[in-house]
């Protein structure tokens, strides 16, 4: 356990680090008592670490509800409907506010100084957020510049032009039968005794345009090591994933093992979704970090289609996902799997394996399956079962144990 001392001291430090420097999770540009639409409430909570926001707004509008937090950040989804991909919301007030569905901008919501916005009479998910951005943002920024009207480069000559002071150049004319945009005059240069502010030129970053990252720190440990009856080493696992653009992203993972001389391991993937139902990414192996960084090119390209949603009796609906490895197929499994949340907290999830004739190997399963417990918005608690479950037709050389061979897993979830 001596290697994985040092990853859970920096995990700790990661944590704890910000909550110590600040009294809150972020700066504070609203107050949750103040409703956004009509029966909105303010809904307070313990929470053990200044990483999570103690009290939120919680309202309902056409059949979705949403939470808001005091930095602006909020939640929308249906009511009624756990199973949908929410919406989430982050702003700069003064800036702007982005709606997300997952990693994919759904639009970025400009501050324009515009009063509170009236509450639609009806909305859905993306109107609802809509509606908290411009209320969030409400009375903050500036009003858009007032459009620079065209000089036509062929508009007759006035008879008489008044003669300009030579310390005030005038601003840059259509010339050889182009039609040029005059440049605002807070951008003109500025010469002669009558210039006292300095240039002003625009941001090269918006702020509010910066990519979200989010993060996860899992501690988990194995229920049983083959050959032994006792559990097995524990592991520690920070992954990071970050939009590299509306349709890239990029994940990083860093995993700490127990025991004597082991290195941490180090993974990504890189995807791209081609269409909002397919996806390509490539996906390392485990790279070792002892100074070989051997499996460093040795990924595998896969494909992954996203299949319209099975619906099930309640009101519920499982989101189900086909996987291949390009660019040959039959050189791994054809993986079909699937996600239900049977209620507010509780998730579980199935996969099913198919392998060509002569690639499955002994270690290889038919299927896994897994389920996840959410004890707050940050934190869960899972158990997964990724070991060689077989079918009894399929049992192989060397079958799994059963529910022995799971690994129980407490995950923390991080945002920037």
């Amino acid at each position: 356990m001596r290697g994985l001392v040092p990853v859970l001291m920096a995990t700790m430090l990661a944590i704890w680090g910000p909550g110590a420097a600040l009294a809150w999770p972020g700066p504070q540009i609203l107050r949750t008592d103040d409703p956004a639409v009509p029966g909105a409430v303010e809904v307070l909570s313990d929470t053990p670490n200044a990483l999570t926001w103690s009290r939120a707004q919680a309202g309902r509008l056409g059949g979705w509800r949403y939470r808001l937090y005091p930095d602006g950040s909020a939640v929308v989804m249906p009511d009624g409907d756990a199973q949908a991909q929410p919406l989430r919301m982050d702003c700069i007030r003064g800036a702007a506010c982005r709606i997300w569905s997952g990693t994919r901008l759904v639009t970025r919501i400009p501050a324009t100084g515009s009063p509170r916005p009236t509450v639609p009479d009806t909305a859905d998910g993306e109107a609802l957020a809509r509606h908290l951005a411009l209320w969030v943002l409400a009375g903050s920024g500036s009003q858009p510049r007032a459009t620079v009207p065209m000089v036509d480069a062929i508009a007759p000559r006035p008879a008489a032009p008044a003669r300009r002071h030579r310390d005030h150049p005038a601003p840059p004319l259509a010339r050889d039968g182009y039609r040029l945009t005059m440049l605002p005059a807070a951008f003109l240069p500025c010469r002669g005794t009558a210039c006292t502010a300095p240039l002003r030129l625009p941001p090269v970053f918006d702020q509010a345009q910066r990519p979200r990252t989010t993060c996860a720190v899992t501690a988990g440990v194995a229920l049983s090591t083959q050959g032994e009856g006792g559990p097995g080493p524990g592991r520690v696992t920070l992954g990071c994933g970050a939009p590299l653009s509306d349709r890239v992203t990029l994940n990083l993972g860093v995993t700490a093992r127990g025991g004597a001389g082991r290195n941490p391991d180090l993974s990504y993937a890189l995807t791209w979704r081609a269409t909002d139902r397919l996806s390509l990414s490539y996906a390392s192996r485990p790279i070792r970090m002892d100074g070989s960084w051997s499996g460093l090119l040795d990924g595998r390209l896969r494909a992954e289609l996203t299949l319209p949603r099975i619906p099930l009796p309640a009101g519920r609906g499982a989101d189900c996902r086909m996987r291949v490895t390009l660019p040959d197929p039959t050189r791994d499994a054809l993986v079909l799997s699937c996600g239900l949340r049977l209620t507010e907290r509780l998730s579980l999830g199935l996969s099913a394996h198919a392998y060509a004739s002569g690639v499955q190997r002994p270690w290889d399963p038919d299927y896994t399956y897994s389920a996840t417990w959410k004890v707050t918005d940050r934190l869960r608690i899972g158990y997964g079962n990724y070991a060689a479950n077989r079918f009894p037709w399929n049992r192989g050389d060397g079958p799994g144990a059963g529910l022995r061979d799971g690994t129980l897993s407490l995950t923390y979830d991080l945002s920037f």
